[in-house]
């Protein structure tokens, strides 16, 4: 009987160990980890980092790069990026660790390929190098910003990095100081503005002895 429970114990103590591994190498990797690791940087800053081997703790990643940025308004979150790799990934997590949807990308050296929530990029054969960037439609608040290539994959490159930055607002609005039109005394004319989405655009005579305007509101 003792010899019996032994061996009961012993076959749950494998299956404990055997779950614990399962749930180990199939937890996925999210924003969580990158909250502990990644490096703060502003908006319009331009930086140089380098993709680090890390298996211990991550596990689906190999080789990584973290970054931390906040975005204060609605709008668009360009990263133009250069990386010394010949295939890796880019992602974009919000502060609750889901991934945001790609707007758009592009290259100018190498090619990338939109999966929705990340970007696979392929450098140049010539250059050996990876240039182009990401787009995110993004609102309010903090997010990070992940380099990374799975274990899996057999790669070249130092993994070295040098990423922009740029921010876009819904909100951004335009200025034209002067535009010099020339009218016989007496004349009129009509004016106008194309703007992409929706906005308003005013228009002021700089001397109105000599000109002044009439607006009218016009719908879109």
């Amino acid at each position: 009987m003792k010899r019996l429970l032994k061996k009961l114990a012993a076959i749950v103590t494998m299956a404990a160990v055997t779950l614990g591994t399962l749930s180990s190498l199939t937890l996925p990797v999210g924003a969580e980890s990158i909250m502990n690791t990644s490096t703060y940087i502003d908006i319009g800053d331009t930086v140089d980092g380098k993709m680090k081997s890390n298996w211990d703790t991550y596990r689906s990643y190999d080789h990584y790069l973290d970054y931390k940025i906040k975005c204060d308004k609605e709008g668009t979150l360009t990263l133009s990026f250069t990386t010394e790799k010949s295939i890796f990934s880019i992602r974009l997590f919000n502060s609750l660790g889901k991934e945001v949807n790609i707007k758009e990308c592009s290259a100018s050296q190498g090619e990338i390929v939109n999966n929705d929530e990340y970007a696979t990029a392929y450098w140049n054969n010539v250059t050996e190098q990876f240039v182009g960037k990401t787009k995110y439609t993004v609102s309010p608040g903090t997010y990070y910003i992940r380099f990374s290539v799975n274990s899996h994959l057999i790669t070249n490159g130092s993994g070295k990095t040098k990423l922009a930055t740029s921010f876009t607002s819904n909100n951004s609005s335009t200025k034209i100081n002067y535009i010099t039109i020339n009218l016989p005394k007496g004349s009129t004319l009509s004016l106008g503005a194309d703007t992409t989405g929706s906005g308003t655009v005013t228009w002021k005579s700089s001397k109105s002895s000599v000109a002044t305007f009439q607006h009218r509101k016009s719908h879109r």
